[in-house]
């Protein structure tokens, strides 16, 4: 049988039957109800409060709030009443947590609303408490099973850069070895591609989010690359970059990273020949539109061979670019006015 509680006070002036009514509606209250004074001491408790620290209403009537709350919660609830005393708000809520009986910690959700005084009725404090101690332990389980996938993630990507890295020393040491100039340059060309992929694990692996990407910061560090493997070529060549802050997951970075990497080394290798004269510059755009994701690369050279058709690439690189393109299910052109503009747009949606 239920244990009741009968108000000590403070309650207003009121009919008798008003006050019978309030009684049972807080005796049977399926949440955790108390009264308070104003200094903390409880004046009265229901069944559901008392039940949510293991004990009986007459245990914790006439104790202090302080002693059966968690010692670094003791001075959050006494603040809340403080402060709702100093402003127009009559009610606070807030997670703090309670001792039962045992003395282990009940996580719970409290509402605390002040009653003012009244003529001669003083004021007091109505608490309202839920118990979320299974919610809080969900919580904290998701949150540690979040951290430990977050952690294989990130040594997922890891141990793939350092995959990357012992693929482009294997090409090295055959650049290395190779006599024909072709071959050496294709071997060249290979490792700056899987350098653009390897990027992009490495800046996941110390990333706080191990699903996205920032896409102007990764162009900048593979514009970077090229800049320093293309030494011969790039010395005296301005690489301009106007990339928005924009989001990317993977499945759109690493094709887009091999797209950046092909166009622009190749305005950095044969956009600037003889009979090029002037200042070089090379830049590289790209905004979300219209819900595309849209990338321009330019430079002021020479400008493309003619015989160079998106239809029917002759080049490696173009057909890289084509190919990886329609992967993203987008559309890529190539115009040769004043030097050779690279326009590639693909569907975008915020990862």
């Amino acid at each position: 049988m239920a244990h009741t509680q009968k108000i000590a006070h403070p309650v207003p002036a009121v009919c008798p039957g008003e006050i019978s009514l309030f009684e049972s509606a807080f005796n049977h209250a399926q949440i955790g109800m108390a009264i308070s004074s104003i200094d903390g001491t409880l004046l009265s408790v229901n069944q559901s409060f008392a039940s949510m620290l293991g004990c009986d209403p007459h245990d914790i009537i006439g104790r202090n709030y302080r002693e059966i709350t968690a010692a670094d919660d003791q001075s959050t609830a006494g603040d809340f009443v403080t402060n709702l005393f100093k402003t127009v708000k009559t009610s606070h809520t807030f997670n703090k947590r309670y001792v039962n009986k045992s003395g282990a910690e009940v996580h719970s959700r409290v509402t605390l609303t002040i009653v003012p005084a009244t003529g001669a009725t003083e004021g007091f404090v109505i608490i309202q408490a839920v118990d979320i101690s299974d919610m809080t332990k969900l919580e904290q389980n998701l949150a540690k099973e979040i951290e430990e996938k977050d952690i294989l993630i990130k040594e997922v990507h890891h141990r793939v850069k350092n995959n990357f890295q012992v693929v482009t020393s294997l090409l090295n040491l055959q650049e290395k070895m190779s006599d024909d100039e072709k071959t050496a340059e294709a071997l060249s060309d290979s490792k700056l591609r899987i350098r653009s992929m390897a990027l992009i694990h490495e800046r996941l692996y110390h990333s706080d989010d191990s699903s996205r990407i920032i896409l102007d910061e990764y162009v900048n560090s593979v514009v970077n690359d090229l800049r320093a493997t293309h030494r011969g070529y790039s010395a005296g060549i301005e690489l301009l970059t106007d990339i928005g802050h924009i989001p990317l997951d993977l499945s759109k970075a690493v094709p887009i990273g091999l797209i950046v990497n092909e166009a622009v080394t190749n305005s950095l290798k044969y956009a600037f020949r003889p009979p090029f004269e002037g200042k070089a510059h090379i830049s590289i755009t790209g905004v979300v539109k219209d819900g595309n994701l849209m990338f321009i690369i330019e430079d002021n050279g020479i400008g493309i061979d003619p015989s160079v058709k998106i239809e029917n690439p002759s080049t490696l690189g173009i057909y890289l670019i084509t190919m990886l393109t329609r992967q993203l299910k987008g559309d890529f052109s190539i115009t040769a006015d004043r030097g050779t503009r690279y326009v590639i747009s693909v569907p975008y949606e915020l990862p």
